[in-house]
């Protein structure tokens, strides 16, 4: 964290700047995100050109939260997780190349060679209808058909005779 008399040499060095400690970033970005920043300053006319050059004459490396700017780095590399991150990544990377690049070649192939124009129309749709539905929508219809219910799971349950609700602990299914 910063230290009070750092900021109070800020103020009495640029005495139009309001400088606001564990100020919450939710409140200046966009989406309303972010937790407290250290500090923020807030220049007011051209105490923007003066704010830069109290930066570039203490240093910005100067800082508390940059001294080493490279630790982080230096706790990945030297973690007993960085190999194990390596084998999932390049392993992760291998298998997306090799399954994923030959099997919609493969399928393109198969949906080609169907001679049931109605069967490759149903399939291609079934198929691509997930790059066009959000996953929510998706997620949505799929909790809505599995629904004991009102879904089609509950519906299938009591045509085939089952009584109560299909996840209930007593209901049993008419054999």
């Amino acid at each position: 964290m910063l230290s009070e008399a750092f900021v109070k040499e800020l103020s009495r060095a640029l005495p139009g700047l309001e400088v606001r400690l564990a100020e919450p970033m939710s409140v200046h970005t966009t989406l309303h995100i972010g937790g407290p920043a250290a500090a923020m300053a807030f220049p007011r006319g051209d105490e923007l050109e003066k704010t830069i050059a109290f930066a570039l004459k203490k240093g910005v490396w100067a800082s508390p939260w940059s001294d080493p700017w490279y630790k982080h780095f230096e706790n990945f590399f030297t973690s007993f997780m960085f190999w194990r991150c390596v084998k999932n990544t390049v392993i992760i990377s291998l298998y997306s190349f090799l399954v994923g690049f030959p099997i919609p070649i493969i399928f393109a192939l198969i949906m080609n060679v169907s001679r049931n124009l109605r069967f490759r129309k149903v399939v291609q749709t079934v198929t691509y209808l997930p790059h066009f539905i959000s996953m929510v929508v998706l997620v949505g219809m799929i909790v809505q058909m599995f629904n004991p219910v009102t879904g089609l799971y509950g519906a299938l349950w009591k045509f085939f005779g089952g009584s109560g609700y299909p996840t209930s602990p007593t209901s049993v299914a008419k054999a």
